[in-house]
């Protein structure tokens, strides 16, 4: 009779040890969760790598976070380093300078382009 005790013991701790395995959760971390991408971008142009993809990315981050000051630097350094950005980063940056209450009408950026 004791290897059958045995053996139901052992059955019976294993079992546990199944249950208590699949209902424990392991937490995952998210490495990126603390990076700001806004400071790696401004990082990569202060090191001199700045290219207008890398501008269009710091003037869209800044705009959609609603820090208008920060979208107006980034769209004028874009509209400086590319004549041909695209309408929709000009009509935004004119939205940013709607939104800070600065008049478009003799604006040096949007005489650069070809509207």
């Amino acid at each position: 009779m004791k290897p059958v005790t045995l053996a139901s013991l052992l059955f019976l701790f294993s079992l546990t040890t199944a249950v208590i395995a699949q209902t424990t959760e392991v937490e995952k971390i998210d490495i990126n969760q603390e990076i700001d991408l806004m400071r790696v971008y401004q990082q990569y142009v202060k090191d001199g790598y700045g290219t207008p993809a890398i501008y269009k990315k710091l003037a869209d981050g800044y705009y959609f976070k609603n820090d208008y000051l920060s979208a107006k630097k980034w769209f004028e350094v874009l509209l400086q380093a590319d004549e041909s950005t695209p309408k929709m980063y000009v009509n935004r940056y004119i939205q940013t300078l709607r939104a800070l209450d600065i008049d478009t009408t003799n604006n040096k950026y949007l005489n650069l382009q070809k509207l």
